[in-house]
């Protein structure tokens, strides 16, 4: 992409060219406000263990990297490639529906969709969830549910994506 040909290493201090670089890199994320969202554009590397769902393309993306176990692997069992892979599939995919997800439609669009009705019953379960978690001691301190409630939904949505996929297979181990 066009922004490697600004990152030019000249100043002979290392601090420089970091600070350079950071000032570079933030004007370009400000420049992209202006622009259509790139839909090709991965917010990660292939080589990085995660996953992550975007919005506002309404794409999920795992890279190569956390193919592997414990996650994923053909020595592992169906129930230990679904507690490991196929909760992370589901959890990303219920970003789709969470607290944020849920005001994107199916074009990565800030747009309400939902019926009305279906709207207010998920914003009762979203109370449900918030107050769960809301003051669980953890320990960096008590936890905030409304602050982590999507990641919540997504991992509700996950473990029960993949028990229910789990149980359907011979060598299942619950």
């Amino acid at each position: 992409p066009e922004i490697y040909s600004r990152l030019k290493t000249t100043s002979g201090s290392l601090y420089e060219d970091a600070l350079k670089f950071d000032e570079i890199l933030t004007a370009r994320t400000f420049e992209k406000f202006s622009e259509d969202v790139d839909k090709t554009s991965w917010h990660m590397p292939a080589h990085m263990v995660n996953a992550y769902y975007s919005p506002d393309s309404n794409t999920i993306v795992f890279p190569a990297a956390i193919l592997q176990a414990p996650f994923y692997s053909l020595e592992q069992s169906s129930s230990q490639n679904y507690g490991g892979i196929g909760t992370v599939i589901a959890h990303e995919i219920s970003h789709a529906f969470d607290n944020n997800g849920a005001q994107f439609d199916k074009e990565g669009n800030l747009n309400k969709w939902w019926l009305d009705k279906d709207y207010e019953a998920f914003e009762e379960k979203q109370k449900e969830m918030i107050a769960l978690f809301d003051g669980v001691e953890t320990e960096a301190g008590p936890a905030n549910g409304k602050l982590i409630v999507s990641e919540n939904i997504a991992d509700q949505g996950g473990i029960t994506a993949a028990l229910t996929a789990a149980k359907d297979e011979k060598d299942v181990d619950l």
